[in-house]
């Protein structure tokens, strides 16, 4: 089973001083030819709240979090539990397809994702199955 990968993408963020601005695909951190866009999607999580507790069967995900701090949780390929902290970096989290995954906000304020996955769930299968792990 493949791991989890966190890539640190600069790149794809343009900074000034008004904020910050993420182009996931023009710096090819993210490969476009894999990407489904009808997967594409933000989340809004509030303080205290977890997101996911799933995987997703035959897909990869991508992942941005930002907003504030958050928790990264997997399964590792042995069983373990994983975690890392994250802080409005410029990372960004690929999940192997069956990858058991959440993220969790600490707080004080929600926090957002951006999320893609690299082809369409199948119609007749749930795009993502229950896998919890907080």
């Amino acid at each position: 089973m493949a791991q989890v990968q966190f890539i640190q993408a600069e790149e794809a963020f343009h900074e000034t001083v008004r904020g910050w601005v993420f182009f996931p695909f023009q710096a090819e951190v993210v490969p476009f030819n894999l990407v489904d866009g009808t997967t594409f999607h933000i989340v809004k999580t509030e303080p205290g709240e977890i997101r996911g507790n799933h995987l997703h069967p035959g897909v990869e995900e991508y992942l941005h979090v930002f907003g504030g701090p958050s928790v990264f949780h997997w399964q590792d390929e042995d069983g373990h539990k994983q975690r890392r902290e994250l802080n409005n970096d410029f990372t960004i989290i690929r999940i192997p397809a069956g990858i058991p995954h959440a993220l969790s906000n600490p707080g004080p304020a929600p926090i957002f994702l951006v999320a893609f996955r690299t082809e369409a769930p199948d119609p007749t299968l749930p795009a993502a199955q229950p896998a919890v792990i907080l």
